[in-house]
């Protein structure tokens, strides 16, 4: 694919995935995108239904859930104190929202403005819930995705006492195969 198009002068962000970005904040979502392991494309071409036929505008990223081929746009707008640029931003907003993309179910937006920077954490939150989106699309009832501080609680249940045979046991859903995963120790 071809995505949109740098002029000459144009500030010049990298991303770990080696992607120019148009911002520091498209620099910090792609970053984020990529260490949580969730592939995606920048600038990719969306095509629109106009009362002049079809066009394309160009999302900051759009992201396959592969397993269920559905597709997720998130586009940052960060100059949202120019007056030119938010109207562009109430325009994109109302081409996404008449092709059937929703923002909340197919699409993300966040924003900026010189007051109000980019919150990372927020960002990190908004990957997080896709992440566990995406899981659940999966239909399989025996996926999670667990946080670090989930993580960290679902292993606490690991000490004290037990009632049973000292083991772990891990179910395949597509094989149905079960296998033992960990033997605690002072078992039978």
């Amino acid at each position: 694919y071809e995505g949109g198009k740098f002029e000459e002068g144009d500030s010049e962000y990298y991303t770990k995935r080696g992607d120019r970005v148009r911002s520091k904040s498209e620099q910090i979502i792609a970053d984020r995108l990529f260490d949580a392991g969730i592939p995606y494309r920048y600038e990719y071409p969306f095509i629109y239904d106009s009362p002049e036929g079809k066009k394309q505008i160009f999302t900051d990223f759009t992201i396959l859930n592969k397993r269920t081929r559905t597709v997720y746009r998130w586009e940052h707008f960060g100059r949202m104190d120019d007056p030119k640029y938010r109207k562009t931003f109430f325009w994109k907003q109302s081409v996404y929202s008449r092709n059937k993309c929703i923002p909340g179910v197919g699409i993300i937006f966040t924003f900026e403005d010189n007051d109000n920077p980019l919150d990372t954490r927020y960002v990190d939150k908004l990957i997080e819930n896709a992440t566990r989106g995406l899981l659940y699309g999966l239909g399989d009832p025996y996926s999670f995705y667990y946080n670090e501080e989930e993580w960290a609680e679902e292993w606490e249940d690991d000490e004290g006492e037990y009632v049973g045979v000292g083991i772990m046991i891990s179910g395949n859903y597509s094989t149905q195969i079960c296998t033992i995963t960990r033997v605690f120790e002072g078992g039978p």
